[in-house]
């Protein structure tokens, strides 16, 4: 990540958090974190960039160990869960900044 942050890339995912309540794209002993990112040049970052986590409630499951909740998984080990992931998805959105200002 270092070397592609070095190289003129923006990571737009950084501090990315979920509409319900998500603070990373995983949670592991209760623990939320972010492996997963999203990294743009420097013109679209221009043209107006957000990211969210997508946190839907479908894709969440209460964590009875550690409280919360996480997301729903589809296998854990070789047992077949039903979920979707163990990461949730980021969500980019592209735009032009002050669009309607604009001629």
């Amino acid at each position: 990540m270092r070397l592609l942050a070095a190289n003129g890339l923006t990571d737009v995912s950084a501090n990315a958090i979920g509409i319900n309540g998500a603070k990373g794209t995983y949670r592991y002993q209760g623990e939320w974190g972010s492996l997963d990112h999203v990294f743009v040049s420097q013109k679209i970052c221009e043209k107006g960039v957000s990211c969210h986590i997508f946190d839907a409630p479908f894709l969440m499951e209460d964590e009875e160990k550690y409280g919360g909740k996480r997301p729903w998984r589809t296998y854990q080990g070789p047992k077949y869960l039903g979920g979707f992931s163990d990461h949730l998805p980021l969500v980019v959105t592209f735009g032009m900044p002050n669009a309607a200002s604009k001629p």
